[in-house]
């Protein structure tokens, strides 16, 4: 690139960076008339959810009524009231609001003693000058972003590759933008787990702003009660959290995870197609266009927004990669054993990290495939490369894992972990069949271009062994394609899985922890996509028409997805910045087994008897503060936080040191202290202290992590160079 054409690019970059920080709304509006909800009474309108920063906001409610109206509004639970009068003859009343504190409610309280007809019809919020840090993040993104692009278009390495190179990269990065522009704007489309997904980023947001790190309470949810936070893999998103805590919203954190993961996606995928394929860059192109397009993992981004389970996918290459690698003749240099180990290791991790259920599928597709490899595990090598990665994943996974567990079997687990909903959502036939994001009724389909390398692998295979030419990978990719058809299958309503789990108390239990049938198509997508491929690239009939085949299917697999793509741009109820979350409703899947919701309806204090007195109560999320006066020994107080391991007391005593209380579990796992008459008048401190042994596992855990992501991106590189050319 000449000097002016960089300087030109540079101005350009510039310019649209400025651009975009303009586009900074002065008003940013959102609807909350389809949040809304009235409660039992008939006489509190209250939002779901909605993460509403300090600042000045504009209320504007449509409404229809008999008689004059009062009303009050709060932004919060425990904020004062803004008295209000709604005439009869207007039908829109607008009214300012300054909220000094974050929150994530809001309530329309009104009296209805004297009239019948009242209707809220829609609900209108705005703010002036509030999210401006929401353009800023993007402007800086789309800088940085740029002035990479700018860097890497004037490497060494890039001015090296070839046109038919050059015209790779710029068609996968175009497939990542494509797949990424439901994100480029300021709201979200409404996903199944968008609710879950986006209270667990504000969960980390508020216990870190609670100094708790590693995170394991989220202290503002389940009405103040705290839920547990490590029952699900947290690292994907402490780095969009530490963005939520500079004002950032979180549809655009969320928005910046799947964007991220889109290009992570395209980069893994490629990375398994070079090491697959050795080094053969138009088939690794190939793979990564279809992989990045894959309808499952699209359907899975749009319609459900199942970030832990997006994620998690896009690791799945480097595993499959990895598994070549160790029944490939080469295991036996070190060279290619190193990366076996680096491949395994990123892939195994970045799933347990991502996904829980995801670790179950991964780990039966490696269990599967070792036993289809028996022959190649009957050496050392093999079986040594193998037990060095499982011992490298769970150095690296240990501070996520360790707790988990504990949490689990000690009762403190997930509801969501284990419930019984596993039921079949397509049949054989509707695998093959085109959708539409937006009506989410068909998650198993391979869409057209499933249908087209499906018959052309099948055909190939057959000429192969008609044939007799059984090469080298051959048996490797037949394994493949015979598993990922395998996983297709158990995914179909017309798998015999009932009979199954009538007959068999494992496959009952394995069954109900996956809840859904459909989500092992996170393996069988790209296992699939990889061997049909390989075959059908590497058939003697097919192979005087790669030429038009690469471009071809390339188009294909666009046109599939388009018609639900467009619908899903249409389609749908958007979240903005300030609306979206969880509601109290559905953190019900966070809380420990066996509670009952009523009873953490109330956020005070109750005491064991009358001779306990509490003065001076206080509460900030997770450390509470009072007075007791005790007449007795024995004496308890139950406190309106949910009981996990890690909560700490102390009294202090009239020596003017801190003495330790016993804590237990109280009634609804309620958090139980013991207050002793010794120590009667003294105040006590409560808080979530967490444990050593966490702390400690999650320093190890992170070390490892940082330790190997260094060696992974600086090693892997070249690693892969080295892997031997077709």
């Amino acid at each position: 690139m000449s000097k002016k054409i960089c300087a030109i690019y540079l101005l350009i970059l510039v310019l649209a960076t400025v651009a975009l920080l303009m586009r900074t709304s002065k008003d940013h509006d959102t609807d909350l008339s389809h949040s809304f909800h009235p409660d039992d009474s008939g006489e509190i309108l209250q939002s779901d959810y909605y993460s509403m920063w300090p600042g000045d906001y504009t209320v504007t409610m449509e409404y229809e009524a008999a008689e004059d109206t009062e009303i009050r509004l709060r932004l919060n639970k425990d904020g004062d009231p803004y008295p209000a009068v709604l005439p009869p003859e207007e039908s829109l009343f607008q009214f300012p609001m300054h909220l000094e504190d974050y929150t994530d409610t809001l309530h329309f309280e009104y009296d209805l003693s004297h009239q019948d007809v009242f209707t809220v019809k829609r609900i209108h919020l705005s703010s002036e000058g509030l999210l401006y840090s929401d353009s800023l993040f993007e402007g800086i993104l789309f800088f940085l972003t740029g002035l990479a692009i700018f860097l890497y278009l004037r490497s060494k390495r890039f001015r090296e590759k070839t046109r038919a190179e050059k015209g790779m990269i710029l068609v996968m990065a175009l497939c990542v933008i494509f797949s990424s522009i439901p994100f480029f704007r300021t709201d979200l489309h409404f996903g199944w787990d968008n609710y879950a997904h986006r209270s667990r980023l504000d969960g980390i947001m508020q216990a870190l702003f609670n100094h708790e790190f590693p995170v394991v309470i989220y202290p503002d949810k389940c009405n103040g009660f705290g839920i547990l936070g490590m029952v699900y893999p947290q690292l994907p998103l402490y780095v969009p959290a530490i963005f939520r805590m500079l004002h950032v919203s979180s549809p655009v954190c969320i928005s910046f995870v799947f964007i991220v993961n889109n290009v992570c996606a395209a980069l893994f995928s490629y990375i398994c197609g070079m090491v697959v394929f050795h080094r053969d860059s138009k088939k690794a192109f190939l793979f990564t266009v279809l992989f990045t397009l894959a309808p499952y993992r699209l359907i899975d981004m749009y319609n459900r927004c199942a970030l832990g389970e997006v994620i998690a996918i896009s690791f799945v290459p480097l595993i499959i990669a990895a598994l070549y690698l160790i029944t490939s003749e080469q295991i036996e240099d070190k060279r290619t054993g190193f990366l076996a180990v680096i491949l395994m290791t990123a892939g195994m991790s970045g799933v347990i990290n991502s996904h829980i259920l995801s670790i179950m599928y991964c780990t039966i597709f490696i269990a599967l495939f070792v036993l289809s490899s028996i022959r190649r595990f009957l050496r050392w090598r093999p079986w040594c490369v193998l037990m060095e990665s499982a011992f490298f994943v769970f150095l690296v996974c240990i501070g996520f894992l360790i707790p988990f567990l504990k949490f689990y079997f000690d009762g403190l687990s997930n509801e969501s972990v284990e419930h019984d909903s596993f039921e079949g959502y397509a049949g054989v036939l509707d695998i093959f069949r085109n959708f539409d994001f937006s009506t989410g009724l068909i998650y198993t389909n391979l869409s057209w271009i499933g249908a087209v390398l499906f018959i052309l692998s099948v055909i190939a295979v057959a000429v192969k062994i008609r044939n007799k030419k059984w090469e080298g990978d051959d048996r490797f990719m037949l394994t493949s394609l015979i598993i990922s058809i395998f996983f297709v299958i158990t995914a179909v309503k017309e798998f015999p899985w009932d009979f199954l789990r009538a007959h068999s108390s494992v496959i009952l239990k394995m069954t109900s922890v996956a809840e859904f049938r459909f989500r092992i198509m996170l393996v069988a997508v790209p296992l699939f996509l990889l061997a049909s491929l390989y075959f059908v690239l590497d058939s003697e009939m097919i192979r005087p028409f790669t030429k038009y085949l690469v471009p071809g299917i390339c188009l294909l697999s666009l046109i599939s997805i388009l018609p639900g793509f467009v619908g899903e741009m249409k389609d749908g109820v958007m979240y903005t910045k300030m609306s979206g979350g969880a509601s109290e409703d559905i953190s019900w899947e966070y809380r420990p087994k066996g509670v009952h919701s009523e009873h953490y309806q109330n956020p005070q204090l109750f005491w064991s008897d009358e001779g306990l007195v509490i003065e001076g109560y206080d509460k900030d999320g997770i450390r509470i503060h009072f007075r007791y006066t005790a007449e007795r020994d024995g004496s308890y107080a139950d406190v309106p936080l949910l009981y996990y391991y890690g909560y700490g007391a102390s009294a202090l005593g009239q020596d003017g040191k801190k003495h330790k209380l016993a804590i237990g579990r109280g009634e609804e796992y309620r958090v139980r202290i013991f207050l002793p008459r010794e120590y009667s008048g003294s105040e006590v401190d409560f808080s979530y202290r967490g444990f050593r042994l966490v702390y400690l596992i999650e320093g190890l855990s992170m070390l490892a992590f940082a330790v190997f992501l260094a060696w992974f991106l600086f090693s892997a590189r070249g690693r892969i160079d080295d892997a031997p050319e077709s």
